[in-house]
């Protein structure tokens, strides 16, 4: 048995590409609300990652009301919620790699900012084989990532301890939260975010294709 127990993985732009139906739903959002805003998917990647109230707060830098702010968060939860699995696609290989790491012994979870409704759905629909330990999205009174909340909760419900685990992520945030929960922070480069930005957050390896983090997480 490995001395690592547990790996714990971001959801967009780590385990899947919901660039494209995250970018679509908000365009519409914004457009349905009278605003002229239009995102490529390439923008998109620097919009996301810290929650779906800072998606809407970037896509609207120069928005100060409020409550014009919430209703087009409520028209992109709507929108997403019926859109979510159009485009949206698991990276390859990574089924394959998550299905190793479980027969080999390793505790996998999922902790995302997306909200945990969306959260919990397209991980039910996109990794049905996978025997995840824990999955979880953002919910009311919990922190968003990077602080390390919900890594915790994951951690307690796999009793399993962080210095055993590693964080797996593809954002400055997702490096940033496993730093926070003392665990090591693996950067992936197929995901949104640059191999500059993780390092500046404190990644502690780097896997270019899925198939590295075998050997990352099972040598360790």
């Amino acid at each position: 048995m490995p001395k690592t127990k547990a790996a714990i993985f971001d959801l967009d732009g780590t385990l899947l590409d919901t660039i494209t139906d995250i970018c679509e739903s908000l365009n519409q959002a914004v457009a349905e609300n009278g605003y002229t805003q239009h995102y490529s998917d390439q923008e998109c990647k620097r919009l996301v990652g810290s929650g779906v109230n800072q998606l809407i707060a970037r896509a609207l830098p120069d928005e100060k009301d409020e409550a014009a702010k919430q209703k087009v968060l409520n028209d992109y939860r709507r929108i997403y919620a019926a859109n979510s699995m159009n485009k949206t696609r698991p990276y390859p290989r990574l089924p394959h790699v998550l299905k190793n790491l479980v027969q080999e012994g390793i505790k996998v979870a999922v902790v995302s900012n997306k909200p945990d409704a969306d959260t919990k759905k397209l991980v039910r629909y996109y990794y049905p084989d996978i025997r995840f330990s824990f999955v979880a999205g953002h919910r009311d009174g919990m922190p968003h990532k990077p602080d390390p909340a919900i890594v915790f909760a994951a951690l307690g419900a796999m009793n399993e301890t962080a210095e055993n685990s590693f964080f797996i992520g593809d954002s400055d945030v997702d490096m940033l939260t496993g730093v926070n929960a003392e665990m090591r922070p693996i950067g992936v480069l197929w995901g949104f975010r640059t191999k500059e930005e993780l390092h500046k957050a404190g990644a502690w390896k780097f896997a270019q294709i899925p198939e590295e983090l075998l050997t990352l997480i099972l040598d360790h």
